[in-house]
């Protein structure tokens, strides 16, 4: 999916009358809101609380078409139907239901959180964002993914520093980066590997 499709920050933007300072204050405190959206929501499908984890899912689909997050409002609009299909049908989110859903969330807000920092970038650098910004960086961070992905395959311990020092080299993604950070800092490699994954795909992608 273009950069575009994931975020458009120009429509956004117009409907601010073209005001980038006010896009920037909302789309910093949207990028911290959206890295709680899954373990935040999490909690809610775990104890059944479908009606809680539906307004979560429909206040962040709002809030990513504020900032122009297309991708993001998409699938929080769909988890919301899905969740209203089986409080419908009395029913409760399955492991496999839960964890598919899991995938499609982690996924668009990586992809929403590389793309708005482009535009973040872009308009601190007095920059007109464009649709395909992307980090200067994205080609290290890649190899550094692998590397990292490499030494978590192999459930070696070296991945702890590994990763250290990626989050100190590559501050700007910090975001981006929560969910590994998360899986690694429970000692979960097998997650951590899945995330990593879904990181160098989502770059790959980015910076074709």
């Amino acid at each position: 999916m273009s950069a575009s499709k994931t975020l458009d920050a120009a429509a956004a933007m117009a409907l601010m009358d073209d005001s980038t300072e006010l896009y920037q204050e909302i789309a910093q405190a949207y990028l911290q809101e959206i890295a709680e959206l899954w373990p935040s929501l999490d909690g809610l499908l775990r104890q059944a609380q479908l009606s809680d984890a539906m307004r979560t899912l429909h206040t962040f689909k709002g809030l990513s078409l504020t900032v122009g997050a297309n991708l993001l409002s998409e699938v929080c609009r769909d988890c919301e139907l899905q969740c209203k299909s089986l409080q419908q049908g009395n029913r409760t989110l399955d492991d496999g239901a839960r964890a598919s859903m899991q995938q499609a969330l982690e996924g668009a807000v990586a992809q929403t959180q590389l793309a708005l920092l482009a535009v973040l970038a872009a308009l601190d650098g007095g920059v007109q964002p464009k649709p395909d910004a992307a980090s200067g960086s994205i080609p290290d961070l890649l190899a550094d993914l692998h590397g990292l992905r490499a030494l978590l395959a192999g459930s070696d311990m070296q991945a702890l520093d590994r990763h250290a020092g990626l989050v100190l080299r590559y501050p700007a993604q910090r975001e981006v980066l929560l969910s590994l950070s998360q899986a690694i800092k429970i000692f979960d490699f097998a997650r951590a590997v899945v995330q990593c994954d879904e990181l160098i795909r989502i770059l790959t992608t980015i910076s074709r």
